[in-house]
């Protein structure tokens, strides 16, 4: 019954049917979602009543105080009046909350009532109450308010399990709304499932079976051999069944009387008559060209070439016939899809036949190459001419093939002037240095300082690295030269502006800190406990920025080179005790556990710099961990090396951060300087000190649940 229906009802029907289902379920859901959106709404309107419940409570004790305080003598009335105001404003916008429950809104104002009996009960007092009536008849007015408080206490309270009663309700309603939710999602997916099998079920009998018979047709036909009967039915994939029969027969006849010129070539094979119609065309067209033999059969040539080539190659095979010989041409022929190829055709004249025999080599691609590698070798010409660095190309001697603009000016020279010259007559590459392949070899994938000379004599300091690349001349060094003057001059202004740092900032800081010890000590007076607050956060605020200023001194002497370690005979303990002691008050302010290992391993190490490094180690672990947490010391040993890792409960460090955390000036969030203090150097100055005892620095964590930070230094 299915083959008789038209495949554009089939399609609607395998694309409706589950589309339907979608969207009744869709429907479900949404209605589901609607619901539970309500009951958060609900559930904040409940949590904003206790809320305010909660502070009408607070007001309630300040009215209690200060009647308590009228009836102990001394208190304003006019006071407890605003105070009771006050309530009663808290209370209408309690009300306001309730105004969806009437027996909670028929509570409050009821409470509202007796805020307004309390109000008219107060009267309006003097200023204060210095008679004695007077102080007698507010106190005789503050008793009377307690019975009134104590009401609208019972009252409130009454509202509040009322709302936590209902909230209960609608936590379990919501319980139950979200397993009905997955119910429902669990339901669909599986029925969803079943009917898509289902349907490709249907599809796969009835259709794709028949296209399975339709495609070995045309394999059969394509081999030779019987096709199957014909399939039954009346849609469309009969009717292109019946046809396709009937079209086999005239089809294999043509393909039996071509096929011994024609079978599996590439190129396109044809015959063209005088007048530029192909006669016979090989299949292969179909393919190249994207025509089929019928569609070329009868068709101009000179109608498929781009227009503005079509005249010359008509002139061309005109030259061709007259002269009775054979050649080749190039041209660009328009594919069936629109698409330009270039085709080189072989060509020959038969006068007999009174036809050109041809042969179309599709050479897109070549010439496709040949046209990447033009503008491949401009591109990098254009590169290298407008480099702002110097490059310069010699062969393995180091002899000067090329440089680029930039080297010139660099140098004060030209092309013809270092022209198969020396490198070495630029550049100081070292007495041992003798422009041999063996010595050019050593600059490549090195980057060095050397200095270099200008064609006036003058000398400059110049960053060299060098690669080797291929040319048609073989192999090619291609040295790229920087001048690093203005390097040098800027690093002799850091080290100027470094000094400057050390001398006319740590002088008068270490001042202060003086004068703050002898405040602590009570030299100048004793301080009161705002002063000694103050002086706590100066203290921490002059430690930070003395250690800021240390920490910019040590990188400034890791990166001069001016920093050397004093390798001794380091018992690892010794260091774990030191660190541990230079933390262990922050520890203490956080009541962090600090755990360290028992340990006998001997190193030879600079140990005060080892104790630097795990000291900010630590000192980071404690820093980016709650109160309460738990931070662990452990050593492991592996042949010659010894591994120190830092592992803490802390809040972890994102993949991204991880990667550029023991870079300057590097912090995992942007607000951690000003919120912990610090300026993303400590990390810094850690890895450089573990490179300079040969070791290696890392980290390895996880966000949420904490980090270990390891180093690994031979022993």
């Amino acid at each position: 019954m299915l083959s008789r229906i038209k495949l554009g009802h089939k399609a609607l029907l395998l694309v409706g049917i589950p589309l339907a289902f979608e969207l009744g379920f869709a429907v479900v859901m949404f209605s589901l979602m609607h619901e539970a959106e309500q009951d958060v709404l609900l559930t904040n309107r409940t949590q904003k009543v206790v809320s305010q419940i909660n502070k009408i409570f607070i007001d309630v004790f300040e009215v209690a105080v200060e009647s308590k305080t009228t009836t102990s003598g001394g208190m304003q009335v006019a006071e407890t009046a605003e105070l009771i105001k006050h309530l009663r404003d808290e209370i209408l916008d309690l009300k306001d909350l309730c105004s969806d429950v009437p027996a909670h809104v028929k509570r409050v104002q009821g409470v509202l009532d007796s805020m307004d009996r309390m109000l008219d009960n107060l009267g309006t007092p003097p200023a204060k109450m210095d008679e004695a009536s007077d102080w007698v008849s507010g106190k005789d007015k503050a008793k009377s308010m307690r019975p009134a408080l104590r009401a609208i206490a019972v009252e409130l309270q009454a509202i509040r399990k009322d709302h936590e009663r209902l909230e209960l309700i609608r936590l379990e309603d919501e319980s139950k709304r979200r397993k009905q939710i997955m119910n429902v999602l669990l339901a669909g997916s599986i029925i969803n499932v079943i009917l898509a099998l289902g349907l490709v079920s249907l599809f796969n009998r009835n259709i794709i079976r028949r296209l399975n018979n339709l495609m070995a047709n045309t394999f059969l036909l394509s081999i030779g051999k019987p096709l199957n009967p014909p399939v039954a039915g009346s849609d469309e994939i009969a009717h292109l069944d019946r046809t396709f029969n009937k079209v086999a027969g005239d089809l294999l006849r043509v393909m039996n009387k071509q096929q011994a010129i024609f079978q599996d070539v590439v190129d396109v094979i044809c015959s063209v008559a005088e007048d530029g119609s192909f006669t016979e065309v090989s299949k292969s067209a179909a393919k190249a060209w994207g025509y089929n033999q019928e569609e070329l059969l009868g068709t101009n040539l000179f109608d498929l070439v781009v227009a503005d080539e079509a005249k010359r190659i008509k002139a061309k095979f005109q030259e061709l016939r007259e002269t009775e010989g054979k050649t080749q041409i190039e041209c660009r022929l328009r594919k069936s899809n629109g698409p330009i190829i270039n085709v080189l055709w072989s060509v020959s004249w038969s006068e007999t036949e009174k036809n050109f025999f041809c042969v179309a080599h599709d050479i897109t691609e070549r010439k496709q190459n040949e046209d990447i590698l033009i503008e491949t070798e401009a591109t990098l010409r254009t590169i290298v001419e407008n480099l702002p660095v110097g490059l310069i190309m010699t062969n393995l001697a180091g002899t000067v093939k090329m440089l680029n603009p930039a080297a010139q000016a660099m140098f004060g020279l030209n092309q013809e002037e270092a022209f198969d010259r020396k490198i070495g007559k630029w550049l100081e590459l070292g007495t041992s240095f003798d422009t041999t392949q063996e010595s050019m070899d050593t600059l490549i994938g090195t980057n060095r300082e050397v200095r270099a000379h200008r064609s006036s004599g003058e000398t400059f300091p110049a960053e060299i690295s060098a690669s080797a690349i291929r040319t048609a001349e073989g192999r090619q060094i291609i040295v790229l030269i920087v001048d690093v003057t203005s390097r040098h001059e800027v690093e002799a202004m850091k080290r100027q502006f470094v000094a400057m740092v050390s001398h006319e900032l740590r002088t008068p800081l270490t001042s202060v800190k003086s004068y703050l010890e002898l405040m602590e000590r009570g030299t100048y007076g004793t301080l009161n406990d705002r002063g000694r607050a103050t002086m706590g956060r100066v203290e921490e605020n002059l430690n930070r920025l003395t250690g800021l200023i240390e920490d910019l001194l040590d990188i400034e002497r890791l990166e001069s080179g001016s920093m050397t370690l004093e390798i001794a005979r380091v018992e690892l303990e010794d260091v774990l005790d030191l660190a541990m002691e230079s933390v262990r008050a922050a520890a203490g302010k956080k009541d962090i556990e600090v755990v360290l290992p028992v340990t006998e391993i001997v190193l030879q190490a600079d140990r005060d710099k080892l104790v630097q490094v795990l000291t900010n180690l630590l000192a980071n672990a404690i820093k980016f961990s709650d109160s309460g947490k738990h931070i662990e010391v452990k050593v492991d040993t592996a042949d010659d090396k010894v591994t120190i890792s830092v592992i803490d409960e802390g809040r972890g460090i994102p993949i991204a951060a991880q990667k550029k955390i023991f870079e300057r000036f590097q912090q995992v969030e942007q607000e951690d300087s000003r919120r912990y203090g610090g300026a993303g150097l400590g990390l810094a100055i850690c890895k450089e000190i573990v490179t300079l005892h040969g070791g290696t620095i890392g980290v390895e964590s996880t966000e949420g649940k904490g980090s270990r930070f390891w180093f690994e230094i031979p022993r």
